[in-house]
């Protein structure tokens, strides 16, 4: 707003007017990006002409610049972006078919079976719920990756390509079940970046652990990806105390778990089967229903926008934080993790796919930083279009 109120100053204002800015470099694009730039007045006495070229200038800089360009979305932005993309899926979710597609019969977990039930039941309610944490999720780790300045120059484009991310990947039949896996591992994430910053928060190794911990719960084949972070996060920054924090994190939802079937008459050990059982169990969706034309399409942008993200990285690694630095080896080696995991146990490929959806979308931002404006515009446009045919 102070930029646009500086505009409309320099008008009526009789100073004299700066030369243009220098604008082909995109680093000094981005650092320019919440102003507009300054342009000579022209020479004219047309007072018409004068409005609508500056009133063009604005057009140009807020609209096309500042919405469609993703690597210089602020807040305001971005919330437009999650905004929009929640009601889409609401939408999308509300138009699913009641009917559940053919290996129904078989749950992964108890706890997956009892989201699937309550989704056919109640689908406006399931609607309802998914949405809070959807955005819950987005921000959660958006705000992560800004506080651990996960990239050289801070933007608020991981809410709009995390959102349109989960967005993509979530909206299917048991989307209650997808949304809570990405909400966990948001959660996680974004804990996990704290754990990094200057000083340790041993809560948030907890939380992250907690958040780690129920993930195999849904699905047993995610122990695979969530024992890869927990053994990062140790190696990299933990003591003999936070190894103990950590530890206690991840088996306290496991104990939990058990301790439920025990009440119930079942043995602990056989709550650990059930969870040992559902990694080569039939998933409760249909695999090739999901992965349609339009999210097959999608996934692949997503997997080569990772590998270009992952070339900038080494590019200018040098120039980030060494937080920043061991969250972003995490993060790639997650996905490298989550995609064999998927080869392995193509079983559980829905939510893994989520995982992979989340920890792309949280480093997608370097890749629109370095492009150009138009190659950034129509990138981010054809990104959205993709996103949307997937949710429906």
């Amino acid at each position: 707003m102070h930029g646009i109120m500086s505009q409309f100053k320099s008008v009526a204002s009789p100073r004299k007017y700066n030369t243009p800015i220098n604008t082909n470099n995109r680093q000094e694009q981005l650092h320019l990006a919440p102003k507009a730039l300054e342009l000579k007045r022209p020479h004219t006495t047309d007072i018409f002409t004068t409005r609508l070229l500056h009133h063009r200038r604005i057009y140009h800089t807020f609209v096309v610049d500042m919405i469609l360009d993703v690597a210089r979305h602020k807040f305001p932005e971005s919330l437009a972006t999650l905004m929009a993309a929640a009601t889409i899926m609401a939408i999308a979710t509300l138009l699913l078919p009641e009917s559940i597609a053919a290996g129904s019969n078989e749950h992964v977990t108890p706890i997956a079976a009892w989201l699937l039930e309550f989704r056919i039941s109640h689908p406006v309610i399931s609607t309802l719920i998914s949405l809070p944490l959807f955005i819950h999720a987005v921000l959660r780790l958006a705000r992560a990756t800004v506080r651990i300045n996960l990239y050289r120059i801070n933007t608020m484009a991981a809410i709009s390509l995390v959102a349109l991310s989960i967005m993509a990947t979530c909206t299917y039949h048991n989307y209650l079940m997808l949304i809570l896996v990405a909400t966990l591992t948001s959660e996680a994430l974004g804990d996990m970046c704290y754990i990094f910053g200057a000083s340790m928060h041993r809560h948030r190794l907890f939380i992250m652990a907690t958040a780690l911990g129920i993930l195999p719960l849904i699905n047993g084949a995610l122990v695979i990806p969530v024992l890869v972070v927990a053994i990062l996060a140790i190696a990299m920054r933990s003591t003999i105390r936070e190894t103990i924090i950590i530890a206690t994190g991840l088996l306290l939802p496991v104990f939990t778990y058990c301790y439920i079937w025990w009440l119930n008459g079942d043995t602990m050990l056989a709550a650990l089967q059930s969870i040992a059982q559902s990694i080569t169990t039939s998933e409760a969706v249909n695999l090739e229903s999901y992965l349609d034309l339009p999210r097959i399409i999608f996934l692949g942008a997503l997997l080569i926008l990772q590998l270009i993200s992952t070339a900038l990285y080494f590019v200018e690694r040098l120039s980030l934080s060494a937080a920043a630095r061991s969250v972003w080896t995490i993060l790639q080696l997650l996905v490298v993790t989550l995609i064999a995991t998927t080869i392995l146990i193509p079983t559980a490929a829905t939510p893994l796919m989520i995982m992979v959806a989340v920890a792309i979308g949280a480093m997608l931002s370097m890749v629109f930083q370095h492009a150009g404006i138009t190659t950034s515009i129509i990138g981010y446009l054809l990104f959205v279009a993709i996103a949307i045919a997937a949710s429906f």
